[in-house]
């Protein structure tokens, strides 16, 4: 992965993070970065772009718009295996899976964010070495950015940052792998019960 990549991704990690009392003061770090480490001024322009929503608006609105984006609606939520594997019980060792990587990788996070949290791995691909591990890991993440971008709305304070990693670090996804993503995905089963039940 190339260092214009590996910025891009330390950028979106930080934009996409749940925006804490820290948010202002982690804005202009990620101002600084757009300016000092790129060299593209095109690229510069659209991340400030990008940027720009999220620094007019008062911070209790972009917590409020945060939630509603991310944390309730399925098809836009940020966790990786939810994205791959839906409901499936796989899941939990999906999850135990990553995390013993990112642990192995000498990646240090907190502890009471989950292993595929999207902005976490974003960041861990920021600055990790790159092996077949994270080349998979990678390709992975790919799709389910595209997927997360596929859903949302066209005024989404977010849709702008998931544009600019399609088009600058997630390059060439094809539509038959976000198909065969969405069929690998196990839904609740919601079918009504077969009454009556009978207990012994």
């Amino acid at each position: 992965m190339d260092e214009q990549s590996r910025i891009i991704l330390a950028i979106a990690s930080r934009m996409l993070s749940y925006p804490s009392d820290d948010y202002r003061h982690d804005q202009s770090d990620i101002f600084a970065a757009i300016m000092e480490d790129l060299d593209s001024e095109v690229l510069r322009q659209k991340l400030n772009h990008a940027m720009m929503p999220l620094s007019q608006l008062p911070l209790s609105i972009i917590k409020e718009q945060y939630v509603e984006t991310f944390d309730l609606k399925e098809k836009t939520g940020l966790y990786l295996t939810a994205h791959e594997l839906g409901d499936s019980r796989k899941r939990g060792m999906e999850l135990i899976t990553l995390q013993t990587m990112i642990q192995n990788a000498g990646f240090v996070y907190r502890l009471d964010e989950l292993a595929d949290y999207i902005p976490l791995l974003y960041e861990f691909l920021a600055v990790t070495e790159d092996s077949e591990e994270t080349a998979l890991l990678q390709t992975r993440i790919s799709l389910v950015t595209a997927r997360i971008h596929k859903f949302l709305t066209e005024d989404s304070l977010y849709r702008a940052i998931f544009s600019i990693l399609l088009d600058e670090v997630f390059k060439g996804i094809k539509l038959e792998e976000l198909e065969k993503l969405e069929q690998s995905r196990e839904n609740p089963d919601l079918d009504p019960m077969p009454y009556p039940l009978m207990y012994q």
